[in-house]
């Protein structure tokens, strides 16, 4: 998500505290302070495996009853890690932004919730009447952490196995600049008032679900974003679904090349195994040009809520005939 974003969840959150109202629900967690890290830990793994895999907001220095009140803010990186080492596997990963609020502020922490189960270490372990219990799953139960019980456990298995495989069998991302007037290529982008720069990313993806199971993948809930260079966490504003087609004749109109894939303008539908094209778009100000290999990452989130379609790829690129690199490839 966009930093921006973030920052406007946070203060809609501060906006219906100071109004009189309660904001803790299953997305959302309140702190008037940093809480120690292992005590965040086991917090933090409860809430995120209660989330059905939504991504959660965690807000430091914002309290129901207080409003937001200010918070000592120690080195922020360090206690990340120190809460990251109490989890045993995967631990969520996070977007931290310091989201000013009249002459003060909170920490807003968006956390993807897409790697369950999340465990964490008993720290009484090993020490005298800690018992033998080494490593809990939590849940979060309202606003109360405890131990995961069976049925907890099962809807966390369950929900993983609804996530499809993948195989990305090409991806292409461009660079190209617009000057004032002109209009990029992509479904909906406006004409651009000042020299910009507009990204264009295109992915096949051979996908397969499980027997007998739809997908759907309603557009306005997939991410696509990129790392490359200085540039990290670019994330593009349209993403649109395609399937692949052929001309069987010549003259007349081509066919959808799938039985089992089809693309909408709002959704992709998987009945079964096949192919399905990703396009992304983003235009933004005009910037220094990137360099060096090019980082795909797309969370497709599937309109039943279930665990989230993470792709991943690298790109390499491909220098123009100047030496710029403004292109990037990934397969044949």
């Amino acid at each position: 998500m966009r930093k921006a974003d973030i920052e406007g969840w946070a203060l809609r959150l501060v906006e219906a505290v100071n109004e009189g109202n309660r904001v803790e629900d299953s997305r959302v967690e309140l702190k008037g302070e940093l809480p120690s890290a292992e005590q965040a830990a086991r917090r933090m793994a409860g809430h995120a495996n209660a989330a059905r895999n939504d991504p959660i907001l965690w807000v430091i220095g914002l309290d129901e009853v207080r409003g937001v009140v200010p918070f000592d803010l120690p080195d922020f990186a360090d206690w990340g890690q120190q809460l990251k080492s109490y989890f045993v596997g995967p631990a969520p990963e996070w977007q931290e932004v310091l989201v000013p609020v009249g002459t003060a502020r909170v920490l807003a922490l968006y956390i993807d919730t897409s790697q369950p189960p999340y465990m964490v270490k008993n720290p009484a372990h090993g020490k005298k009447g800690g018992g033998p219990v080494e490593v809990e799953v939590p849940w979060r139960e309202g606003t109360i952490a405890r131990t995961a019980r069976r049925e907890n456990l099962l809807r966390i298995l369950l929900s993983q196995e609804s996530v499809p495989g993948y195989e990305v069998l090409s991806a292409d991302a461009s660079l190209h600049d617009y000057g004032p007037g002109t209009r990029p290529r992509g479904p909906s982008t406006p004409p651009v008032e000042e020299h910009s720069s507009y990204w264009e990313v295109w992915a096949t993806i051979y996908v397969t679900p499980a027997p007998r199971r739809q997908l759907v993948y309603p557009a306005h809930l997939g991410t696509v974003e990129i790392s490359i260079g200085q540039i990290e966490g670019l994330n593009f504003d349209e993403v649109a679904f395609d399937v692949p087609s052929r001309h069987r004749f010549h003259g007349y109109a081509p066919e959808i090349d799938s039985h089992t894939v089809r693309a909408t303008g709002s959704e992709l539908i998987v009945d079964g195994p096949g192919r399905f094209l990703l396009k992304a778009y983003l235009l933004e100000r005009n910037r220094a040009k990137p360099s060096g290999r090019l980082q795909l990452k797309v969370a497709l989130t599937s309109a039943w809520g279930d665990l989230p379609l993470i792709i991943e790829a690298q790109l390499e690129p491909i220098p123009d005939r100047s030496g710029q690199e403004r292109r990037w490839k990934f397969g044949n």
